[in-house]
């Protein structure tokens, strides 16, 4: 108004009417991930077509309005490749230019780990994992761990670069914790049996292990699904 030109829209989602997935996601809390795929859905959203869905945890609740041009499904394996997919997801998939993942931050990372280890090694260590139980690294909310680690660098690091929240346990809140690997080396020099799998479902509201027990030289790590 104040120049007198005309506004020219270029996002199509804006000028066609329709949502936009990543805002939708943002709304909803969700983070995307294979950002490539948002195109795709995009193209759908502003065409009038109806976009799949797969959202087994029920996080992705966009407002009526935007809702009519989803379709949710209990299974996305009707799905074909060359249609658009939204997965509200936290475990990894095949990354296609079709496929969208929105990751949820319902997965909490419990780590124990020497003394002065760094940053890099704990990284590789949840990416080794991750890659073996078929998890997104996206969706880790929480990397927990006892008291007794709160100032080590490298951990704090770890999850700074993770996007994720960090919580402490005493050893009297991890004690008592069932887990499948419990450990005589930390009862010895730590006070409990378990620091990485009792942290992980401690920090998950005792939710339950998606990853076991995994470790390198310098760390240990387990991962769990809030409940």
């Amino acid at each position: 108004d104040l120049t007198g030109a005309v506004a020219v829209v270029t996002t199509a989602t804006d000028a066609a009417g329709a949502p936009a997935i990543e805002l939708l996601a943002r709304d909803a809390g969700l983070s995307l991930d294979n950002p490539v795929a948002t195109r795709r859905v995009n193209a759908a959203l502003a065409a009038g077509e109806t976009v799949a869905v797969f959202d087994p945890l029920g996080l992705f609740a966009p407002p009526e309005a935007a809702a009519r041009h989803f379709v949710w499904l209990a299974d996305p394996a009707g799905v074909g490749p060359d249609e658009p997919l939204v997965a509200v997801d936290w475990r990894a998939g095949p990354e296609t230019p079709t496929r969208l993942y929105l990751r949820p931050r319902v997965l909490a990372a419990g780590i124990g780990c020497r003394k002065g280890a760094s940053a890099e090694a704990i990284l590789e260590l949840v990416d080794a994992a991750c890659r073996q139980y078929r998890l997104a690294p996206a969706s880790i909310g929480l990397v927990a761990s006892i008291e007794a680690k709160r100032h080590e660098p490298g951990l704090v690091e770890a999850a700074r670069r993770l996007g994720a929240g960090t919580v402490f346990y005493s050893a009297d809140e991890l004690s008592g914790i069932s887990v499948p690997h419990p450990s005589a080396m930390a009862a010895k020099h730590m006070g409990v049996e378990s620091v990485c799998e009792a942290a992980a479902i401690v920090a998950a509201n005792r939710g339950r292990l998606v990853a076991p027990k995994t470790k390198n030289a310098v760390a240990t790590l387990a991962l769990a699904l809030a409940r």
